[in-house]
């Protein structure tokens, strides 16, 4: 029988969030879902749910989609801001997640890209300053990922990397 994971999903109620949960839920698997709202909360949530379930095996990033609301309305100094404030606001939960994530094995950070940049136009992709701000977003995690401690394996739409410092 295939073991359990127990999985973090950042972002749960937007865009795909709530159809991987349920996915993860009729597999059997151990799920929480996080914000970024209180983040004393978040750590009193994490606490007990490992406490319960055990050490976080994979960590989900949903939270590109506060990246895009309104973005249609901002200059491309603004958009600069708004991906780098994104990025730092998910970095945030994400280094409170990390002590909860399973030592013993490779930490993993799966980002799940919004709705804009998956869907497609004529069976071409649709390309603009969204599409352009998740890829800035997506490689600005990238890049700050890799100045953590330990080794993390990070997927985002263009494939996977494993991270660490050497």
């Amino acid at each position: 029988m295939k073991r359990r994971k127990v999985w973090a999903v950042l972002g749960a109620t937007e865009g795909l969030g709530p159809a991987t949960i349920k996915y993860l839920l009729s597999r059997n698997q151990a799920v929480i879902t996080l914000t970024h709202d209180d983040p004393t909360r978040l750590c009193d949530s994490l606490k007990a749910f490992t406490h319960h379930h055990g050490f976080i095996d994979i960590l989900i990033n949903n939270f590109a989609y506060a990246l895009i609301d309104g973005l249609e309305k901002v200059t491309i100094t603004s958009l600069e801001d708004q991906v780098n404030k994104s990025v730092y606001e998910t970095l945030d939960i994400i280094k409170q997640v990390i002590p909860y994530m399973n030592p013993y094995s490779e930490k993993q950070v799966i980002s799940i890209p919004p709705k804009p940049c998956i869907l497609r136009d004529s069976g071409e992709p649709v390309y603009d300053e969204r599409a352009e701000a998740v890829e800035k977003y997506c490689s600005g995690l990238e890049q700050e990922l890799l100045t953590l401690d330990g080794k993390i394996t990070y997927l985002a739409s263009k494939g996977s990397r494993s991270l660490w410092r050497e």
